[in-house]
């Protein structure tokens, strides 16, 4: 009986036409892969987002007022401090987890200390001292991405929710300073300064008051994730979302002078 010799095994051409179909599929899917895990990042980011704008609204309930922070300020005095050791605004009787205030994009090592010096030791920010309003210097925690931004490095900081951002040297005659009653300014008041009406130190803030943003899924020409007062979270071009020459303020931002 002759036996049968039978090559085994692939030839080099097999080898590398499957070769060349792996490289051309990983090619493929690898962006699909990618695509998937940031809206998945951003999916979560949008739910931290809404969970703290349902929190505001318990916390003014309770309290009458809203937050001048919304997780809690660093204190310089104590740089031991741990973020879970905190017992902040909304933290942790309105939201339950850290992770609530961090967005997943930007996600330190490093939840303690103060915000690292990419612009400045800290931000002015406007707070009632008894009857009046007056700038002060405020820290945050460095895994706090929704009191101020941006923790990816990538750009400039500046605090995002502030309590009261609109009121500034230049207008110290308006009706509502030092006043946290009138929510509808006067018609002879200019449409810009009656914009800026649009604040949570107001006992009534309009629906459509900005409280944070988070610029981290935006890219080059994207989108910015904005929280509103009534816990929507809405897609707005992030360049409305920058700085403006609205007032003498770099807090001024487009979007939170007129929707």
């Amino acid at each position: 009986m002759k036996r049968i010799n039978s090559s085994s095994g692939f030839s080099l051409m097999e080898l590398l036409t499957v070769i060349a179909i792996i490289a051309i599929l990983a090619a493929v899917m690898f962006p699909v892969f990618r695509a998937v895990k940031d809206n998945a990042k951003k999916t979560s980011c949008m739910a931290n987002l809404q969970s703290i704008g349902v929190a505001l609204q318990e916390y003014k309930e309770d309290n009458k007022r809203y937050p001048t922070s919304l997780f809690d300020e660093y204190n310089p005095a104590d740089p031991n401090k741990p973020m879970d050791e905190c017992s902040g605004a909304l933290y942790p009787e309105y939201v339950k987890s850290i992770d609530n205030f961090t967005c997943p994009v930007a996600n330190p090592e490093n939840k303690n200390g103060p915000i690292p010096p990419l612009a400045s030791p800290g931000f002015e920010v406007l707070r009632r001292v008894g009857p009046d309003i007056q700038k002060v210097t405020v820290y945050y925690y460095q895994g706090d991405s929704y009191d101020w931004t941006d923790l990816t490095g990538e750009g400039p900081v500046w605090a995002t929710y502030a309590w009261a951002w609109a009121v500034d040297d230049s207008i110290p005659s308006m009706p509502h300073v030092g006043d946290r009653t009138p929510n509808v300014l006067p018609d002879t008041v200019p449409l810009q300064k009656r914009d800026f009406a649009r604040q949570l130190w107001f006992d009534k803030p309009e629906s459509t008051t900005v409280v944070t943003w988070c610029m981290n899924h935006s890219g080059k020409d994207g989108k910015a994730l904005v929280l509103f007062l009534d816990a929507k979270v809405v897609l707005i071009d992030k360049k409305k979302m920058r700085p403006t020459d609205v007032g003498s303020s770099p807090e001024n931002i487009l979007y939170r002078v007129k929707p």
